[in-house]
């Protein structure tokens, strides 16, 4: 980056994330978020950093949610089951 008057400027990055994509991806696999955000972050400033999940009948996603908000998420979560794919079987 090009420094203006005579600073050094911080690269900015935004981080959206599918977790339904991402989970298919790493199928069988836990996945540490926060390792995972600070490798794509490497020594940049986040803007943005947002996870988007699907939420299952039946299936309380709270903890994980309060998980990736405190380590610096946004989460957007789906309340509609028909807003996601008939064949998304991961999230």
């Amino acid at each position: 980056m090009k420094a203006q008057w005579g600073r050094k400027q911080t690269e900015k990055i935004c981080l959206f994330i599918d977790n339904n994509a991402l989970s298919a991806v790493f199928a069988g696999r836990k996945i540490n978020f926060q390792k995972f955000r600070d490798w794509l972050v490497a020594h940049r400033e986040v803007a943005v950093a947002r996870v988007y999940c699907g939420e299952l009948p039946n299936y309380d996603r709270t903890s994980f949610y309060q998980y990736l908000r405190r380590i610096g998420f946004e989460v957007v979560a789906a309340k509609n089951p028909r807003s996601r794919s008939r064949s998304a079987h991961y999230d």
